[in-house]
């Protein structure tokens, strides 16, 4: 689950095979490991087709339109459809692999597809000495705006780590700085538990919005409303 980075699994305790039968069922698993692999590369390829379309048919977007004006941030590299907010997903080589839709009362929805390790882009990414990450885009401009830095909007807790250590691999003399959700009234806070979880692995900064206990809010542009 990408939105809670909940990982598990799960196995039926059976009868012990003999080694034969192991060595024969662990190459049936690799051989469906790698069918299941090349279906879901041919499945993420043709979802990047349709999301390219759509962004390519899509206008710059409406500085204001009601979800920039509620958030108190400017539009930076987004498109519109109608009255759809359109988010580009990209990988590290530059390829938009997907997109967000951002409806005006703020609902959010991903067209199927790749998600992990995505990212949404804000502000010039040539050179950076210092690179942002955050999870939603409004929380991303917010950030650029009042840092300047490039950001990199992760769009949710649970890509944080994958994110941080692809930024890590692209941008090897950028400092890069974890900007997290603080999610105090959610159990387990995912929010800074997945921040802190990737700025460890990857040694980057960590910061995290310092609200008062009887101030509401959870990121950063909460914070700065």
């Amino acid at each position: 689950s990408w939105k809670t980075g909940l990982r598990s699994t799960w196995a039926a305790d059976g009868e012990r095979m003999s080694e034969a039968e192991r060595e024969t069922f662990s190459r049936l698993i690799e051989a469906a490991r790698l069918k299941a692999q090349a279906e879901r590369r041919a499945e993420h390829e043709a979802r990047a087709i349709e999301a390219r379309a759509e962004w390519d048919a899509a206008a710059p977007a409406d500085p204001a339109h009601s979800y920039l004006t509620r958030k108190g941030v400017g539009p930076h590299n987004l498109r519109q459809r109608a009255g759809l907010l359109i988010v580009p997903l990209f990988d590290a080589f530059g390829l938009l692999w997907n997109v967000q839709r951002i409806q005006a009362d703020g609902g959010k929805r991903f067209k199927p597809g790749r998600a992990g390790g995505l990212f949404s882009p804000i502000g010039d990414l040539t050179n950076p000495t210092t690179i942002l990450l955050a999870e939603g885009w409004a929380t991303g401009a917010t950030l650029h705006e009042g840092t300047g830095h490039p950001v990199l909007c992760a769009m949710n807790a649970g890509n944080l780590l994958a994110l941080a250590k692809a930024a890590r691999s692209a941008w090897a003399g950028a400092e890069l700085v974890i900007c997290a959700d603080n999610d105090r009234g959610t159990a387990g806070n995912p929010g800074l538990t997945k921040a802190t979880e990737a700025a460890k692995a990857t040694g980057a900064g960590l910061a995290v919005p310092p609200f008062a206990d009887d101030e509401p809010g959870t990121d950063w542009n909460d914070w700065a409303l």
